[in-house]
């Protein structure tokens, strides 16, 4: 027996409320790159209001760090011209009053039947407690490292 289809088990109506339920940021962007939707909870991670997001054309500027900017429009090109049908990236964003937040982006291209990219869905979340927490890590790591390399005394664990 074959798996049925989500299309066959799941009405569009459904499906919408699910992805409004979703802990996940939503937005849809179409095939010239321009936001055309944004979820309640997309904005919220940015800290403003879904129409904020909505302008034309999205400025990287606005929301993604700077020194991410070429990293972001390389991964937006790719999948903007269709050259692959989704990927993802972990990336620092910005918020409306400008704090650094870490995102981690999911990204998927709908093609026609032509192989002509119609629109892209970006799915993400705010993973600035888990990178900042692995930062730290690190961070102490090396510090220890430094502490047992540097001793003059052996010192044993």
């Amino acid at each position: 027996m074959t798996p049925p289809n989500l299309h066959e088990i799941i009405d569009a109506k459904s499906l919408a409320k699910h992805l409004e339920n979703t802990p996940f940021g939503i937005m849809l962007w179409n095939q010239k790159m321009k936001l055309v939707y944004c979820s309640e909870r997309a904005a919220a991670v940015f800290a403003c209001l879904p129409h904020e997001l909505l302008q034309e054309p999205c400025d990287l500027d606005e929301f993604v760090y700077k020194e991410d900017i070429e990293q972001v429009k390389t991964i937006m090109t790719a999948i903007a011209s269709g050259k692959i049908t989704h990927n993802q990236s972990l990336n620092r964003n910005l918020t409306k009053d400008g704090t650094v937040i870490y995102c981690q982006w999911y990204n998927s291209a709908l093609k026609d039947e032509n192989g002509n990219v119609v629109n892209i869905l970006s799915l993400f979340h705010d993973v600035s407690a888990m990178v900042e927490t692995e930062l730290a890590l690190k961070k102490s790591e090396h510090q220890l490292s430094l502490a047992f390399n540097s001793a003059i005394d052996p010192m044993w664990l």
